[in-house]
């Protein structure tokens, strides 16, 4: 079921063997005592079943559950986070398309993006303080003490 319900909010095949969303829903109902309320860790997100799984549930009863996802996957801004944003639109889909229309429903969906620490280090940059003798500007080389580290957040991928 799993493949069938993405190819329908895709309208094509991003991501195979997503898990069914039918056993998620089952889990996230078994693991919070079938609570309304209630926080969900998900450290492999992959396709974000479990997201989608947590919105139909609060969608159904009106609940305040929350998650939080995982994933280092090349595809969370193909396939992930494009999901989680379809499904808050809407609950159904056929072809890449809604099919139920103003069913949307009020969410917060906020990521963040961690580095790991090689990608930091390559990121790293210096520049030069403006070095200055009494008020009039030198040509002369600075010494390495008077540059200051830069992180290069214009090389950072958007």
């Amino acid at each position: 079921y799993g493949s069938s319900i993405l190819n329908n909010i895709f309208g094509k095949t991003l991501f195979t063997f997503p898990k069914s969303i039918y056993t998620v829903s089952n889990c996230v109902d078994a693991s919070l005592k079938n609570e309304i309320n209630g926080l969900i860790l998900d450290y492999f997100a992959g396709s974000g079943t479990t997201a989608h799984a947590v919105i139909n549930l609060n969608r159904e009863d009106a609940g305040q559950r929350k998650y939080i996802l995982c994933e280092m996957g090349e595809y969370f801004d193909s396939v992930t986070k494009p999901r989680i944003m379809k499904v808050i639109y809407s609950p159904d889909w056929k072809g890449g398309k809604p099919t139920a229309h103003g069913k949307g429903s009020s969410h917060a969906f906020k990521y963040l993006r961690l580095e790991s620490y090689e990608d930091t280090l390559n990121k790293l940059g210096f520049e030069a303080k403006r070095h200055t003798n009494f008020g009039i500007a030198t040509r002369q080389p600075l010494p390495r003490r008077l540059y200051v580290g830069l992180y290069a957040r214009c090389r950072e991928p958007r």
